[in-house]
């Protein structure tokens, strides 16, 4: 029992790694285009192109950029949190905010308004066709339906969230 801060840890960092990168969030056009980890990696220099354009919002592509660049880190700082607590707190806060968003969003609750356009920056196409990434919808909840890998995220991260309040002696 004297572990158990630390092996919910691992589950939960494990289970939000392959939440975001295994599993789709949601699909955008179905078999076309998928909200998963991957996209953002893929578009992270076109929105840095956006950015940087000079347009009325672009402070706001700033700050998305800077959230989904931890959002995707997020794993790996969830990792850390096996030995240290404040890293895991940390790395459990914006995949949970995340989730929750795509979550509430599923049910037709916009929590980011006009400005979850963004996270189609989060989009591309599949790796492999009906293979990777895995989808599998909720459907009727949203356009797209509500993804595997949403759910396995808040998953995830609510169990690290548990894990910081367990010991971690050896």
């Amino acid at each position: 029992m004297a572990k158990a801060g630390k092996i919910l840890a691992l589950v939960g960092a494990v289970l939000t790694i392959l939440g975001t990168y295994l599993f789709t969030l949601s699909e955008i056009f179905p078999g076309v285009s998928y909200l998963w980890g991957t996209g953002g990696w893929i578009n992270i220099g076109p929105l840095f192109q956006y950015a940087t354009s000079g347009a009325p919002d672009a402070w706001q592509a700033w700050i998305v950029a800077i959230v989904m660049i931890i959002f995707l880190l997020s794993g790996l700082l969830m990792l850390l949190g096996i030995k240290s607590r404040i890293a895991a707190f940390f790395g459990c806060l914006v995949p949970l905010a995340v989730a929750t968003m795509f979550i509430l969003g599923a049910f037709g609750i916009s929590v980011l308004g006009a400005y979850g356009i963004y996270f189609l920056f989060l989009g591309s196409g599949p790796v492999v066709l009906n293979v990777f990434p895995l989808t599998f919808e909720y459907p009727g909840l949203a356009p797209g339906g509500l993804g595997w890998g949403t759910l396995i995220i808040a998953l995830g991260s609510l169990l690290v969230l548990i894990s910081v309040f367990l010991t971690r002696e050896d």
